[in-house]
């Protein structure tokens, strides 16, 4: 173990880490522009130099057009780009701020004017939001969208509805979501490209946090051969990244128990309290080529609730000084008839039945551990009526919840490569008290 756990060996995990390719990490939600290069007269313009950078962490990849006037660049983040374009004999082309979304192939044709090169050319119109490069159907649902709809429990993976073709599903996991008429055991969700879903159920074991979360996007159809486990849609989810600023957030979003209302069979006020927390942080750690993402989800939940239960009968038990049970005054609330106690021992001798001589258990047929439960552990009835045949009690009870704890932490990543090693770790701690005489202390 010792061994295992020397300097060179940590030396080496973390060399390989730091310089493992872009082309092997997060395959499935990584983009790729492509394009086609012409001058004025339409003719393809072979042998130009197209570079593109990432605006946010400065992630450079450089390519030359091939003999038919493209050019491809792929395993590109989402995020804002800066494409170049120059060629001797032509102008210097440039496009600013171009939007490249999760999982997109974005087709960006240009056209060089004839020129000096150091004469540069400055495009800032939109790119086509038409999907050309492929046969998918999806949708995109950006961080802004995400941070800004209502979302029940922060569960940014509820948006999904907003989609055509998507629909809640049966109940049977925690993603619940239908595609096409699939089940939702029919899903596939990945996080950077690394598949959550259980082999089970199709639950999503691992739930980032609504703020770590860039966007992701939902492939009802006709995805490509890497999404290929799937029979109903895919969604592809990347977390933020670091970049050359520092950015992050800090929230906590309250309930209080002066804005809830009194349940329908609550005797009193509710008095639930609940609790969202969190932050997250991201930088450089060098700039334009080290960079760091964490962030933090937390939540409280505390409440005494009251429900509907079942009782024994105590205000119609009497024990007798001698050590009996008296019976007698058992009765039927519907009918008011008494309820007659049969001795067990007498049927099992004349396989007949024999009620207790005034529905009185003798001292000697007493059994004193029941006794001290019936008379210590259970609550008198409190509901008239009955149900299912059981007197009725209204209880209280206490419900500390600790729920959704997610620390996510992506990086260092680096430039270089998209390499982003991520520890998430998630904690739910459910402790049920109860029956209570009184409301649970703060």
């Amino acid at each position: 173990m010792q061994r295992l756990l020397s300097r060179p060996y940590i030396a080496t995990i973390v060399l390989w880490l730091y310089c493992w390719p872009a082309s092997v990490a997060a395959q499935t939600t990584t983009g790729s522009i492509v394009g086609m290069t012409t001058d004025p007269s339409g003719s393809l313009v072979p042998g130009a130099e197209v570079t593109i950078q990432n605006l946010g962490t400065g992630l450079m990849q450089v390519a030359r057009t091939g003999t038919d006037g493209t050019f491809i660049m792929s395993s590109l983040p989402s995020g804002r780009y800066k494409v170049t374009v120059k060629k001797p004999g032509f102008k210097t082309l440039t496009r600013e701020a171009v939007e490249l979304a999760v999982d997109q192939k974005l087709r960006l044709d240009v056209m060089l004017d004839l020129g000096e090169v150091n004469e540069t050319v400055v495009v800032q119109s939109a790119t086509s939001t038409l999907q050309t490069e492929s046969a998918e159907t999806g949708h995109v649902i950006e961080s802004r969208r995400i941070l800004d709809l209502p979302l029940l429990g922060r569960n940014f993976l509820n948006l999904t509805s907003l989609i055509p073709g998507v629909v809640a599903g049966a109940g049977g996991n925690n993603t619940n979501t239908s595609v096409n008429g699939q089940r939702e055991f029919a899903n596939s969700v990945v996080v950077d490209g690394i598949e959550i879903t259980g082999n089970r159920n199709n639950d999503n074991v691992v739930q980032p946090s609504v703020d770590a979360v860039e966007e992701f996007k939902a492939v009802t159809s006709s995805y490509a051969p890497e999404f290929g486990r799937a029979a109903g849609g895919v969604i592809a989810v990347q977390i933020k990244s670091g970049t050359n600023d520092f950015h992050g957030s800090a929230y906590e979003f309250l309930r209080t128990n002066a804005t809830t209302a009194r349940g329908f069979f609550a005797p009193d006020p509710s008095q639930l309290k609940q609790h969202n927390f969190g932050a997250s942080l991201g930088g450089p750690i060098m700039r334009d080529r080290t960079f760091f993402f964490a962030s933090y989800e937390g939540g409280r939940i505390r409440d005494v609730f009251s429900y509907l239960d079942t009782t024994v009968p105590s205000q119609m038990i009497r024990y007798l000084p001698n050590g009996s049970v008296d019976l007698s005054g058992l009765r039927d609330p519907n009918t008011g008839n008494q309820i007659p106690i049969f001795d067990p021992d007498f049927y099992n001798t004349n396989f007949d039945s024999e009620q207790f001589p005034g529905n009185i258990i003798p001292a000697d047929r007493v059994s004193r551990a029941g006794r001290n439960i019936l008379q210590q552990l259970f609550p008198a009835p409190n509901r008239p009526g009955l149900q299912r045949m059981v007197f009725k009690l209204q209880r209280p009870a206490a419900l500390p919840l600790e729920f959704g704890n997610r620390r996510l932490a992506a990086g260092p990543h680096s430039r270089k490569g998209s390499v982003q090693p991520h520890l998430q770790c998630r904690r739910r701690r459910h402790i049920y008290r109860g029956p209570l005489r009184r409301r649970h202390p703060d």
